[in-house]
């Protein structure tokens, strides 16, 4: 929001400790932490301590591949 000039508060709605960038919304808040911990732990996975956003983007990059815009 704060990127986006859009007037508000500014912090994370769930925990209210940290600015609301998308970091932290995904991976950061302990929110989101528990969340992913719950939905994975019965698939084995476990998230590294340390992850970015824009690294799990590019991870998909080889599964959706960009497609072109349509010309009209």
């Amino acid at each position: 929001m704060v990127k986006r000039k859009i007037e508000g508060p500014h912090r994370c709605a769930l925990c209210r400790c940290n600015l609301e960038t998308s970091q932290h919304l995904f991976l950061d808040c302990l929110f989101a932490k528990e969340v992913w911990g719950l939905l994975l732990q019965d698939f084995q996975i476990f998230i590294p301590q340390q992850i970015y956003v824009l690294d799990i983007f590019a991870s998909w990059s080889p599964y959706y591949p960009q497609i072109p815009p349509k010309s009209f």
